[in-house]
């Protein structure tokens, strides 16, 4: 694994590590030799049975599980049927605004373009075409 882009390994170290989830962490650049070394070192993926998605989990049914075991043998886990940013846990503004910011150079220009399109008149937004 050279890539992080589509690896859910690289995604949940970063994390778990306190890293940003933010776009630089997804360019197409090669993943660090130190990051591989980690994740080849603590990664197992596998469905536990036990584990099941809630009757609110939207998309229905769907979840996603958790589970990290310390040195120690300490065990946390966590599930999530309402990601952020889903239709059942949407973002608020300001995070729409700072993914957005993350996204393009024109964040603000666009935002503002958004803003009128959910608050103001067709005939208003119509007039420079005019």
């Amino acid at each position: 694994m050279k890539r992080g882009r589509f690896s859910i390994e690289y995604t949940v170290w970063l994390a778990l590590t306190g890293r940003p989830l933010d776009r630089d962490a997804f360019a197409p650049a090669p993943i660090p030799e130190k990051t591989r070394a980690q994740l080849i070192k603590v990664w197992r993926i596998y469905n536990d049975p036990e584990w099941q998605a809630t009757e609110h989990a939207r998309p229905k049914g769907r979840y996603t599980a958790v589970k990290v075991t310390t040195r120690s043998g300490q065990t946390f886990s966590e599930i999530v049927d309402r990601p952020k940013g889903s239709p059942a846990n949407p973002l608020s503004q300001l995070e729409h605004q700072a993914k957005l910011s993350q996204a393009t150079a024109h964040a603000c220009e666009i935002s503002v373009i958004i803003h009128r399109f959910e608050h103001e008149k067709l005939d208003a937004l119509m007039e420079p075409l005019q």
